[in-house]
């Protein structure tokens, strides 16, 4: 994915992970706003530009918890249960 951001300029991202299962301990989830960032990111692109959307089932800790540790690192991400909310936040 972060390929096809970098390639593209892509700045907004719809993830749907309504079918996933969140199975990261706190300690791996607080690091993914930072893997996120660490994958050869040019330097024209700020980790404050990617907004990112994620479409869940059900909004658990665990989710919350990635959407705060991500907003504590600069990078607007937002969770939602409906794709069409999560399409227009993007768009906002």
């Amino acid at each position: 994915m972060a390929d096809a951001v970098y390639e593209n300029h892509c700045l907004l991202i719809l993830s749907d992970y309504r079918q996933a299962t969140l199975k990261l301990s706190a300690f791996e989830i607080y690091d993914v706003p930072k893997i996120i960032m660490n994958t050869d990111t040019p330097s024209y692109i700020s980790e404050r530009e990617v907004k990112r959307a994620l479409v869940v089932t059900e909004i658990t800790e665990d989710f919350h918890f990635l959407e705060t540790v991500s907003a504590n690192r600069g990078q607007p991400v937002k969770l939602f249960t409906d794709v069409d909310k999560a399409k227009a936040w993007l768009l906002e």
